[in-house]
């Protein structure tokens, strides 16, 4: 009574009688330790051994899926794998389910997932590929895998012009792949044009224009959500100091399929192509697009505004203290902040230039006016005690001005009629000097 191994031994020595008499023996077949369960046609597609997996589709009635259960490998996947054209027809001629998913895990957890033809892609073999999408193999089938550290998600597009292998990729695209096929590449999103955008190859993005790739389809790009390549790509050209020249030509390219300003960049600044273009101020994409005139208009306008609406104060000049600690002073000196501190004799201990933003000075005008220090009566009194604390507000800023000093006394308002110590609305305004110093004490 032939065995397991017996069958085995004879597949792999593709000895074929040897195959023909086990198989012909009426005794039947004695599983084996080793061999528990018997997958003869996956053993024989994946040795290459052609006349045996002809025999065995043809006179033994076999499963021609059956392969390994843990991984649902199937002697299709590894014919395709190996390239053994012959053996991947008789399988798919026989049914073998051309769009089958396998997966594989290793010690080191590594994963992987794809499909026979992701396989054949991988393996650079160009007439299995052809084979299987004529049997009608999934052109967007696409292979995962993680690496421990990143995930990819490609299509068979993807994988061919990854391993330059353009002859396979004519053929997906002959039959029907899509080249704006969104991917995920160790990790980052990508499309195949975005992809070579990225890496400023003129060469790559012109074959995948002439292949029909559409410069204005939305997608998944990188971190930047849902944008069109023609907006990766500037947005690439106008950020990026590798490869000027060549992200500028690419530039150029894609803007010759017509140039579409309806895209919105998500959660950045800018918000539109214009804007990012217009915000960079780089003179040969404003020229590209055409925006020369409308960058200068902004120019002007912007210059009035500063002008016009300056955030910064005409005057400013606080001081807080007494006569038992120091005494803190703020002065505005031109467009330079001064902070100084005396001692109790009023000398000069420590002075500093400070440089204020735009937005530092935003934050300091919004917690005045929730201070209300435009309303605060000019003069407040207080007991006349030793270490009783002296304040002055000296401030004129857009027609508006707050002139306050007091000893002991703070402006209240109605909710805090009474109050131990600094009032609500002056710790206001002292918050609003503190951000506006940086920090630096005043109080």
């Amino acid at each position: 009574m032939p065995t397991a191994d017996d069958l085995y031994n004879a597949i792999e020595e593709n000895d074929l009688d040897e195959v023909k008499r086990i198989y012909a023996d009426e005794t039947g077949l004695t599983l084996t330790d080793s061999h528990p369960y018997s997958v003869p046609l996956y053993q024989a597609a994946e040795l290459g051994h052609t006349e045996i997996v002809r025999y065995l589709l043809e006179k033994c009635d076999l499963f021609v899926d059956d392969g390994d259960d843990t991984t649902w490998y199937s002697p299709l996947m590894a014919a395709c794998e190996n390239g053994y054209l012959e053996i991947a027809k008789l399988l798919l001629t026989h049914g073998a389910k051309k769009n089958h998913q396998y997966e594989k895990e290793d010690d080191e957890c590594n994963q992987e997932q794809g499909y026979p033809l992701t396989l054949a892609v991988d393996g650079g073999h160009t007439e299995i590929i052809r084979l299987l999408l004529e049997y009608g193999a999934d052109a967007e089938c696409e292979k995962y895998s993680y690496d421990g550290s990143y995930n990819s998600r490609e299509t068979p597009l993807m994988l061919a012009l990854r391993s330059n292998s353009v002859e396979i990729a004519e053929i997906l695209i002959t039959n029907g792949a899509d080249c704006c096929a969104e991917c995920l590449i160790d990790g980052e999103a990508h499309t195949p044009l975005s992809y070579y955008i990225a890496r400023a190859e003129l060469d790559r993005v012109q074959w995948l224009l002439d292949r029909g790739a559409d410069p204005h389809c939305l997608a998944e790009v990188d971190e930047m959500g849902k944008v069109s390549a023609l907006m990766y790509a500037v947005y690439m050209g106008i950020t990026s100091k590798k490869k000027v020249e060549e992200r500028y030509e690419i530039v150029t390219l894609l803007t010759k399929s017509g140039i579409d300003l309806t895209g919105r960049f998500d959660g950045y600044d800018f918000e539109t192509l214009p804007d990012l273009v217009l915000e960079s101020g780089n003179e040969l994409y404003l020229k590209l697009f055409g925006l020369q005139n409308i960058k200068m208009k902004i120019e002007e306008y912007e210059q009035y505004e500063q002008q016009e609406h300056s955030l910064i104060p005409g005057f400013l000049e606080l001081k807080i203290g007494s006569q038992v600690s120091p005494t803190f002073k703020v002065i505005l000196d031109g467009y330079t902040l001064v902070w100084q501190v005396f001692d109790p004799e009023y000398t000069l201990q420590d002075t500093k230039q400070l440089s204020v933003t735009d937005r530092d000075w935003e934050r300091f005008w919004m917690l005045c006016d929730m201070a209300g220090i435009w309303y605060w009566q000019e003069s407040h009194k207080g007991p006349d005690i030793p270490d009783g604390k002296s304040w002055t507000v000296h401030i004129c800023y857009r027609g508006k001005e707050a002139h306050a000093s007091g000893f002991n006394a703070f402006p209240v308002d109605e909710d805090y009629p009474e109050c131990d110590g600094y009032t609500p609305l002056f710790r206001k305004l002292l918050r609003a000097v503190n951000d506006l110093l940086h920090g630096l004490p005043f109080e």
